[in-house]
Parts: C-alpha cells; sequence; structure tokens
C-alpha cells in the first residue's frame, strides 16, 4: 500500500467536502461544548463545505464493544505478554518485556486503581467465562465498523466533540478507588469507539469554556487519513485567520 504524502494533500479548499455531524456524538453532551464544536463546523460550512446531520444508532454501543478490549484485552497485553500481544506484527522489545515483568511481579502495588481494576476484571473474566465476552465484542465489532461503513458512503468525515465535557479539577488527597476509577475512564465515550473499528480519527481544539480547550473529534473513512488531516487543516487555518 501506498503511503501518499500527507503534507502535499493539506489545501485550504473543501468545497468538495461532505461532513456529517453525528447526531449520537452529542447525546449527554455540555450545552456549553456542544455550541463550541457547533460553531466550528460552521466555519467549516461557511466556507464551502457541505455539513448534514447524520445518525449512527449503534454509536451509543461503542463503549460497551470497547469495554471488553480494555479490560480482557489490556491485562492479557500487559500481564500475558508483558507489553505486547501475540499477533503484533511489528518489532518486539525484548528488554521492555524483561522490564516490564520485572515490575509487575515485584512492584504490583505501585499500579494506579484504574489499572488495578483493569487486572481484577480481566482475570475475573478469564477464569470465570473463558474470554467469551471478548469474542462477542469481537463479533460485534464488524457490525459496529459496517454501520461507520455505510455514514461514510455518504460523507467523506464525520464530527462530533471529542469528550463531551471540559476537563474537570484533579480530584482531592484520599479520593476513594470509585472516584479515581470513574474519573479516569469517563472520557473515552465517543473516542473509544474508533479504537475498536479502525476509523482514523483526529481531535482538534475547537474553542474554549471557561479558559479550558473543548476538542472536535473528526473521524474518515478506513485508511484515508489524509482527508481527516486534510479537513483538520483547513479548520486550523480557519480558526487562527491563517
Amino acid at each position: 500500500m501506498e503511503v501518499p504524502k500527507y503534507t502535499k494533500l493539506l489545501t485550504r479548499d473543501i468545497s468538495s467536502i461532505k461532513i456529517g455531524v453525528l447526531k449520537e456524538g452529542f447525546t449527554k453532551c455540555n450545552s456549553d461544548v456542544e455550541e463550541v464544536v457547533r460553531k466550528a463546523v460552521q466555519m467549516l460550512k461557511d466556507k464551502g463545505a457541505i455539513v448534514e446531520e447524520v445518525s449512527v444508532p449503534m454509536h451509543h454501543d461503542g463503549a460497551k464493544i470497547a469495554g471488553p478490549f480494555l479490560w480482557e484485552g489490556s491485562y492479557e497485553t500487559m500481564f500475558g505478554g508483558s507489553g505486547f500481544n501475540s499477533c503484533y506484527g511489528g518489532h518486539y522489545a525484548t528488554s521492555l518485556q524483561d522490564a516490564l515483568a520485572r515490575g509487575f511481579k515485584t512492584s504490583p502495588n505501585d499500579m494506579s486503581a484504574t489499572l488495578k481494576l483493569v487486572c481484577f476484571i480481566g482475570e475475573y473474566t478469564r477464569r470465570h467465562y473463558h474470554h467469551r465476552y471478548y469474542s462477542k465484542a469481537s463479533n460485534l465489532k464488524r457490525f459496529l465498523r459496517q454501520a461507520y461503513d455505510e455514514a461514510l458512503k455518504t460523507y467523506d468525515v464525520i464530527v462530533m466533540p471529542t469528550i463531551k465535557f471540559t476537563a474537570t479539577k484533579l480530584l482531592e488527597e484520599g479520593a476513594s478507588v470509585a472516584e479515581t476509577c470513574t474519573r479516569g475512564l469517563n472520557m473515552v465515550g465517543n473516542t473509544s469507539t474508533f479504537d475498536v473499528t479502525g476509523h482514523p480519527a483526529l481531535s482538534i481544539n475547537a474553542g474554549f469554556v471557561d479558559k479550558l480547550p473543548v476538542g472536535m473529534m473528526i473521524v474518515g473513512k478506513r485508511f484515508d487519513d489524509a482527508t481527516v488531516l486534510r479537513v483538520a487543516h483547513a479548520y486550523e487555518k480557519l480558526r487562527d485567520g491563517a
């Protein structure tokens, strides 16, 4: 597969670009965050992009489908493969594997509460359910991917808020394990689904709410990173007045 020279494809002309604003991506989104993202999309529309709302109902299931990959997949990769999975096609850094294996065995208490939770769930589902939920998620992944592929037959990219709220304050010292884990995992509603499906996605600053940044996520067809970068580049120039 030939990799294009992405920098040569970064033009400000987006008059032929069709953008789908993902309806489900705004569900339970803070109103001020939604306003910032929609204003960013309007800037692209004013420059000639074709903008329409699009619905992918299965998007609501995306984070749930991603769950077993997070719990079971991460656990098996970190502990079963000491940082690498068994089907990895690149270079295996054996020195890194040795270091991770030593660290996990000798200093498990140094792991964060969130990582410990991943370990507990990963080991529990392995022992009692022999990874059947990971397998079910893998089967559903095909349908999730197909749902986005169907939308992307009409649109070049789809957009939504990266995270539906602005950055939160750090937890106070002594916060409960439940609070810590919730805070560590509550921002993946829109993002984790594309980790599963393999669609290229990019987050770009769309503006600010109370001096806190708001991200707009641009998602494209699989293997079409160039269009995602092109739209992001065009918006960046509009945003900055360059």
